[in-house]
């Protein structure tokens, strides 16, 4: 299969899937009790912890009404990409979310984990998968039915070369053809740990 049914998405290249500048201000926090923690969660903040590298995570809180705001602009499954400029005490670094908790019954969330990122610095995370021309898709009209079988998969990247997702073009797609892993536009840097030819997209009846 080429690569041309696939490319890397990034704000530069797609507009539709604008990925954008997201800012949060973070102030440190002390090691609380249940009780403490409760009572920022009903003022409505949440408590997180932001890991760093070779350090011990940073116990933080994060302003709860901004942070719900950003999550309204996310697309839809990428929050996993999504980069987060942060404030820490005048101390401005770069994050992407690495953990979410929600409480069960209201899902209201609960703590929020951050990764710091540092641009020559591998980190693993899952890039998702989006699909293009759905209703364009030739194996469609030809009575078969287009199945997602991996919504996002994990890869390993040098943080400046995270996408925003991988867009996977379905408007070439024939009845019992495939779009596999070995046809992803991989960048030097990028490790799959998958094998090259798992399917992520099929069209069969």
């Amino acid at each position: 299969m080429s690569s041309r049914y696939f490319s890397r998405l990034s704000p530069k290249q797609c507009n539709d899937f604008l990925r954008m500048s997201m800012k949060l201000k973070l102030e440190k926090r002390l090691q609380g009790t249940k009780g403490a923690l409760a009572k920022l969660r009903r003022e409505g903040d949440i408590p997180g912890v932001l890991y760093v590298k070779s350090k011990d995570g940073v116990p933080i809180v994060i302003k709860g009404d901004e942070f719900r705001n950003h999550l309204r602009h996310v697309t839809p499954g990428c929050l996993s990409t999504q980069i987060f400029t942060l404030d820490l005490g005048g101390k401005t670094t770069k994050a992407i979310v690495k953990d979410i908790q929600y409480e069960r019954v209201s899902y209201n969330i609960e703590h929020v984990d951050l990764m710091e990122l540092h641009d020559k610095d591998a980190v693993s995370l899952y890039i998702p998968i989006i699909c293009k021309g759905e209703d364009s898709c030739p194996g469609v009209s030809q009575g078969g039915q287009l199945k997602r079988v991996k919504r996002s998969i994990r890869v390993s990247v040098v943080a400046k070369e995270i996408p925003d997702a991988f867009v996977l073009d379905v408007t070439r797609l024939n009845l019992g053809e495939a779009l596999r892993v070995r046809d992803l536009p991989l960048t030097p840097s990028m490790k799959v740990g998958m094998k090259p030819n798992q399917a992520l997209v099929t069209v069969n009846k």
